[in-house]
Formats: structure tokens, C-alpha cells, sequence
């Protein structure tokens, strides 16, 4: 990992990371490209004190996943299966308590390409995010307020071609939407950008679109060691979870958390 005023990074093979990705490779055959990750300054803004909270993240303390032993390294996806569960709220503060109260490096990545949130919760830079990365032969991560806390932003989505996906929502070119969104042909770079992270950090957490937006393939989640289920204890139904797991195998789930909890809720 170098920070931004630096243009190389050297690989354990000695060779220069600035030229390009470098490859990885197992058993003789290509598997990977390692990316060198580029660390920008923390921006002129704070965090929103509104999303990052104590009533929040201590909820988190004594998760298994922070007790995780010291070389335990994990990707983990949060996601939901309607909009407006918490997800972004969940994945937020959990990545804030593994970094705060366990000292772990912890990236943040946000996933939610057409509608981005972390980078106005922590304060930094749009772009540039995932979407250069995709196109790019390196990793621009943003450091945030927050020690041991990292952001990778969602970047420009409209800059790069290949993400924007036409949706028609009526008969007429003015009722024609424009929105941002991952394909199947994002899939290795994506991968790529994961191996990346994963090398430099303890912890990778994906803030992902909720399982019944369109267009983010769910193939993306094999990337990961497993996902988190975000459920509004006051809006999410049976039947909801139940279209969520024809998509994402319930093996790949790692748990559950139960949002806008009241304290006479039974489950």
C-alpha cells in the first residue's frame, strides 16, 4: 500500500507494481492480478456523526467477527432484500468498530453504484473509487478521520461506459432512465480489486445494493468469505428472505442483524 505522493509499489517479487497490475499465480497458472492500492489524504471533511454513532457500532463490539483472532483475514458482504433496510447504517459502523475497538486495517467499499453513500458519510472524494479501478491499473482507497478506517468510493460510474445500463420505464425517450450498474463483464476486475484489498487489509466490507435492485450481479458475493443479511425488523417478510435465498445460497450467509429493533420485538 503507498500513499498518494508516491508511484510505485513493490511486490514481493521485486518487480515494479507501478507498470501495471502483477500477476499471481498458482499451481503455474494465471489466477489473479495484484493491483497496487494508492492511499489518498483524509479530505477537508468529517464524518456524519448522524450515521457514524456509539448507539451504533458498540452494537458490534463483541460480534464474533471482532473477536476474530489476530491473521484472520475476511471479505464480507452486507446486504438486504428490499431497499431502505439499513444496510449502508449496518456495514458502516461495523466496519468503524472493527477498526476502533480491534485496531484492524478495514476498507469499506461501496458497491451501491447507482445511489453511493459512504463518501458523503466519511467525508471523502466520489472519485475516484471503484469505477476507475475497474478501468485502471490501480486501487485509489481514501483514508478517513477515523484510524485504521479506509474508504474505497464508489467512483464516477458515468465516466465509465461499460456501467451505464439503459432502462426504459415508459413508451417515450423522455421517460427513459439512465442509471449506473455492474455487469457480468466487471466480474474479474472486480475479483481482481477484492484480491487487492484483501492483501492490504485485515478486513474488506462491501456495502452492496440490496438482492432485488437491478443491476449487480449476485455472482459478485462468490468473491467474498460470506454475507451479512440486514433485516428491518418493522419492514422485511418471511417471504421476503425466502426470494433473497433463490439468488444467495443460505450457506453463504455468516448472520443476521435486525435493524430498528424494538424492545418488545420477538423475532
Amino acid at each position: 500500500m503507498t500513499d498518494g505522493s508516491e508511484d510505485q509499489h513493490t511486490t514481493d517479487e521485486g518487480q515494479n507494481a507501478g507498470d501495471g497490475p502483477q500477476p499471481s499465480r498458482e499451481s503455474g497458472k494465471l489466477v489473479r492480478l495484484l493491483k497496487p492500492v494508492v492511499v489518498l489524504p483524509v479530505g477537508p471533511k468529517g464524518f456524519d456523526e448522524s450515521v457514524i454513532s456509539s448507539r451504533f457500532y458498540n452494537a458490534f463490539n463483541y460480534s464474533m467477527i471482532a473477536k476474530s483472532q489476530t491473521g484472520v483475514n475476511m471479505v464480507i458482504g452486507v446486504i438486504s432484500a428490499n431497499k431502505g433496510e439499513g444496510k449502508t447504517l449496518v456495514a458502516s459502523n461495523l466496519a468503524v468498530s472493527l477498526a476502533t475497538v480491534n485496531e484492524r486495517d478495514t476498507i469499506l467499499v461501496d458497491l451501491s453504484v447507482a445511489a453511493p453513500l459512504l463518501h458523503t458519510i466519511f467525508g471523502t472524494n466520489l472519485s475516484p473509487g471503484l469505477a476507475e479501478a475497474l478501468d485502471e491499473p490501480m486501487v485509489h482507497v481514501s483514508e478517513t478521520r477515523i484510524p485504521h478506517l479506509f474508504i474505497l468510493p464508489a467512483g464516477n460510474a458515468y465516466g465509465n461506459l461499460m456501467m451505464v445500463d439503459r432502462l426504459t420505464t415508459g413508451k417515450t425517450p423522455r421517460q427513459r432512465v439512465t442509471t449506473p450498474s455492474l455487469g457480468l463483464e466487471h466480474v474479474a476486475e472486480f475479483r481482481n480489486i477484492i484480491y487487492s484489498l484483501r492483501e492490504e487489509f485485515d478486513f474488506v466490507i462491501v456495502d452492496m445494493p440490496a438482492v432485488r435492485e437491478p443491476g449487480v450481479p449476485v455472482l459478485l458475493t462468490h468473491q467474498m468469505d460470506g454475507v451479512l443479511v440486514v433485516v428491518d425488523a418493522n419492514r422485511t417478510k418471511r417471504e421476503d428472505i425466502d426470494k433473497m435465498f433463490r439468488r444467495i445460497h443460505e450457506n453463504h450467509v455468516i448472520g443476521f442483524v435486525f435493524n430498528r429493533v424494538s424492545d418488545d420485538f420477538t423475532g
